[in-house]
């Protein structure tokens, strides 16, 4: 089994994510990790590995499988920003916010202009990182800094 019968498979399944059909697409990740297992491709199976657990996730209904199947792809290359997109949204489908929140912000941190993860966390309306994290949102330091760093940011 060659590598370009797994990227095939892979790239038909990305088809089918486009279009939303997320239980098809998995069948055909499915594939892929199957006729790419034997190959030494770290980064081509941690694709795989991550689109996968997104279908079994939406698709399926499987989250806590498809959860697995994220962190795994995370795992293998942690500076894939699409992996943490993936992962933020089976967070959402199990009803974590909060951690799909993180996963976001993990993503974003990768790749600042990442629009998907944006439109994500715009539509959780999530609000931004504190500028202390160990002090409350209401503090006062946290409260004018960010009063301040918007400001700066609307010049």
């Amino acid at each position: 089994m060659s590598k370009s019968e797994a990227e095939a498979h892979f790239q038909r399944g990305l088809t089918l994510v486009k279009e939303g059909n997320y239980q098809e697409a998995s069948g055909y990740f499915r594939e892929a990790i199957r006729r790419d297992r034997s190959q030494d491709l770290f980064e081509k199976e941690a694709k795989y590995l991550s689109y996968y657990g997104l279908c079994l996730a939406l698709g399926e209904g499987k989250v806590a499988e498809g959860l697995n199947f994220c962190r795994k792809a995370i795992e293998e290359d942690v500076f894939q920003p699409d992996f943490y997109l993936h992962l933020g949204k089976v967070y959402l489908k199990k009803g974590s916010k909060r951690k799909a929140v993180k996963a976001f912000r993990q993503g974003l941190e990768l790749d600042k202009g990442n629009e998907q993860i944006k439109s994500e966390l715009e539509q959780l309306g999530a609000r931004k990182m504190l500028f202390f994290p160990s002090l409350s949102r209401s503090h006062p330091l946290n409260k004018y800094i960010g009063i301040l760093l918007a400001r700066l940011r609307s010049k």
